[in-house]
């Protein structure tokens, strides 16, 4: 069944990854109008990849029922390529997808079924993360919750009027995605987010070393704060200061206050946040990788905010 819908995807680099992708869509249930697929600025060969996949199908069947498409307009953010995307595209309904997901092949069946049945203008994507290394799964424990159902922008489906209303992603490399969640949820429009997982990922979730995780927490935070910013990160900014004051008067309360935020971030923060950490505690890698990581992600994001008010990061 061939439905009046537009699924953009953007790509940086994804030759490992971008085949994979392309088969699940083209294996969905419910065949898309179209796929616009927009290259940010990629260094590698995956347009390449993405023309010849196009080619084969097209040898295929004489008369494709999805039409492909590869543009290349100097993008180089995810936020501004989903822009492109949907500016170029030509349906009633747009949806959004990343490389590097797994997804079912009913996503776009379950997805339109229920905006057409219940008259939304828009259902959010949900993703499920659980991490591929023990470091991953520390990683993902201590952002956005192990085996937690988060909503998000891959995997969404909207009427495509949705953006004339509200308007189109803000060009940051962090942080669009839940502001423009929220102008949604703000405005007057229909929305939905469903309870179960669309998305996982297809490998590492967050970060695979201690550099990665700390350059991308950093990377995250400066950008998502210039935008928007957090009272949580502000907050945590204050923790610090109050700390450091009440450390100079009481230093030799000082082992006993760094015990105290070593239980909370390392373990109570991550079982709260998770839905199914428990049963990992019994891992040592775990138990000793949880703290730590919680004490590189508050280190990070506490430069990413300094950062944001010092050099907060501009549209591009």
């Amino acid at each position: 069944m061939i439905i009046d819908l537009t699924i953009v995807i953007p790509y940086y680099n994804e030759s490992k990854t971008i085949i994979k992708t392309l088969d699940m869509i083209a294996n969905q249930s419910y065949s898309p109008k179209e796929v616009i697929l927009v290259n940010s600025s990629s260094t590698d060969n995956t347009s390449t990849i993405i023309d010849e996949w196009i080619k084969e199908k097209e040898k295929e069947k004489e008369n494709d029922k999805i039409q492909f498409k590869n543009i290349h307009k100097n993008t180089f953010l995810p936020s501004s390529s989903k822009n492109i995307g949907v500016k170029y595209s030509n349906s009633e309904y747009v949806a959004f997808m990343d490389c590097g997901l797994l997804f079912d092949n009913s996503w776009i069946e379950m997805q339109y079924n229920k905006i057409l049945n219940y008259k939304f203008d828009v259902i959010f994507g949900t993703v499920e993360l659980e991490g591929d290394t023990n470091f991953d799964v520390c990683c993902v424990s201590q952002t956005y919750g192990y085996k937690k159902i988060s909503e998000c922008i891959p995997g969404t489906l909207l009427r495509k009027s949705v953006f004339n209303e509200i308007g189109k992603f803000e060009e940051f490399r962090a942080g669009y995605d839940p502001f423009w969640r929220q102008k949604v949820k703000k405005a007057n429009i229909n929305y939905f987010v469903p309870r179960h997982r669309i998305t996982k990922y297809d490998g590492i979730n967050y970060a695979s070393n201690f550099s990665q995780l700390i350059s991308k927490t950093i990377q995250y935070t400066h950008a998502s704060e210039s935008l928007i910013k957090s009272y949580k990160n502000n907050f945590l900014l204050l923790i610090v200061f109050l700390l450091f004051c009440f450390v100079i008067m009481k230093p030799l309360i000082l082992p006993y206050l760094f015990v105290f935020y070593l239980i909370c971030r390392g373990y109570i923060f991550p079982i709260i946040k998770s839905w199914k950490i428990t049963s990992l505690l019994y891992s040592p890698n775990i138990l000793l990788g949880l703290p730590i990581v919680g004490i590189l992600i508050d280190s990070a994001k506490i430069i990413g905010t300094i950062k944001s008010y010092i050099k907060p990061q501009r549209q591009i």
